[in-house]
């Protein structure tokens, strides 16, 4: 089990609290270098760790300075849900800036691996907002959220 960036990088799509309108403080975008870290999850619900770090650059290069610059504290390989609460997002900006940034609700999605024990999710998608997708029901990440923390007990 677990969760690892597809080949191709891992689209990030940042949305406003409700979970539907597109943010408009960090644009959609695809990286095409990513790592992902684990931390313990919250009792009751989910996988045995959540998402901890993201972090999202454009070449190896790029990422290698993202880890220097914000160094990873959770364990890898993730053996994770595909949705998270307090996820650090560590990302290069279209600028290039290095920046840095938490979100309350995180929402996996990719390829998984059902029929082969011990694979990982392959994630090419990764929505994030401040908003409650996991308790706001009126959320529009709130159904998703839900499969992708069960998403670990279904496999």
């Amino acid at each position: 089990m677990g969760a690892i960036a597809s080949e191709a990088g891992i689209t990030l799509v940042p949305l406003k609290p409700d979970g539907k309108t597109p943010s408009s403080k960090l644009p959609k975008k695809l990286y095409k270098s990513c790592l992902l870290t684990a931390q313990p999850a919250t009792p009751g619900i989910g996988s045995q760790d959540w998402l901890k770090e993201i972090y999202l650059a454009n070449n190896a290069g790029e990422l290698y300075a993202l880890l220097k610059t914000f160094p990873a504290t959770g364990t890898h390989p993730p053996l994770t849900s595909l949705a998270s609460q307090q996820v650090l997002v560590n990302y290069v900006d279209t600028d290039g800036t290095m920046r840095s940034a938490r979100f309350l609700s995180c929402v996996a999605s990719g390829k998984v691996n059902k029929d082969v024990p011990g694979k990982p999710t392959v994630v090419d998608t990764i929505q994030i907002t401040q908003g409650d997708a996991h308790g706001d029901e009126e959320n529009t990440l709130y159904d998703a959220f839900h499969a992708g923390a069960l998403s670990v007990l279904l496999k």
